[in-house]
């Protein structure tokens, strides 16, 4: 069964997207840059697809320089188990980009079938990133 479901507007106005873990851009490196960095390819409908940094809404992960750089490649590392290259996500957007242009996202994957557990609050409870404010 094609996976052409794309976009819906919620009344919260927010966006849903469905995508896969993908390498970066002129790299065949996994697609995790950091605790709250990942590349997806963004499935958008009507073979409309785009490569997109995400970054994980709502969190921060320690940086992979200075003095969080244990934490932070923990963090990384955590994230590359939970977003393998390939794996399916759906991404709930509410603006189209943040700070450094990448898109601002909650990041689901599917653990059971039928059940998504979001990613962001996954790494929160485990430890690994605190959570912020939008």
């Amino acid at each position: 069964m094609a996976h052409k479901i794309a976009v819906e507007v919620l009344e919260d106005r927010c966006w849903w997207w469905h995508g896969e873990v993908t390498t970066r851009p002129r790299s065949e490196d996994e697609g995790v840059y950091d605790g709250d960095t990942v590349w997806i390819r963004i499935d958008r409908g009507w073979d409309d697809r785009s490569r997109r940094s995400v970054r994980l809404s709502a969190i921060d992960a320690p940086e992979l320089r200075g003095a969080e750089r244990p934490l932070g490649l923990r963090s990384k590392e955590r994230l590359l188990e939970l977003l393998p290259l390939g794996e399916k996500v759906w991404l709930r957007t509410r603006k189209w980009q943040g700070k450094y242009g990448r898109y601002v996202a909650d990041v689901y994957v599917e653990t059971e079938p039928g059940t998504a557990t979001l990613v962001n609050q996954m790494l929160v409870e485990e430890g690994l990133a605190e959570p912020m404010d939008e």
